[in-house]
């Protein structure tokens, strides 16, 4: 009885794996720099901690796939774009997310990135501090 128990709470606890990603513009080119993301955790008993990780965009794919610690969920996210796409220096893009689609867990990094979360096109033309996207 005892083993059949601990079997039981082995899925529980292992780790979950989440895969994301978004095609980045800027003037209708494909974008190529560095991202940060930070996501926060929740777990048995609420909130937990979150943990922030940089990102390469390469040929204007953002992909991020990212492991939770054992018992842990991602419930949300947010990912910065430092750019100067047509925009004042040091322009940051931020993307927040925290609704369901983000949880697309799966027990593998393999299983993961082959059913990846595609969040969108990220225009960095529409997001400069002081002007007006219509």
């Amino acid at each position: 009885m005892r083993c059949l128990l601990l079997l039981f709470f082995i899925p529980v606890i292992s780790a979950n794996w989440y895969s994301v990603k978004a095609r980045v513009v800027c003037d209708n080119r494909h974008y190529n720099g560095f991202a940060a993301m930070t996501v926060n955790y929740w777990g048995i008993g609420g909130l937990g901690d979150y943990e922030r990780f940089p990102i390469e965009i390469v040929d204007g794919w953002l992909k991020a796939t990212i492991d939770s610690p054992s018992g842990w969920v991602i419930y949300s996210y947010h990912i910065e774009i430092p750019h100067e796409c047509s925009c004042p220096k040091n322009t940051v893009h931020n993307i927040d997310k925290d609704d369901e689609k983000i949880l697309n867990r799966y027990r593998s990094k393999e299983d993961a990135e082959e059913h990846t979360f595609f969040i969108g096109v990220i225009n960095l033309n529409n997001d400069c501090p002081g002007f007006i996207t219509e």
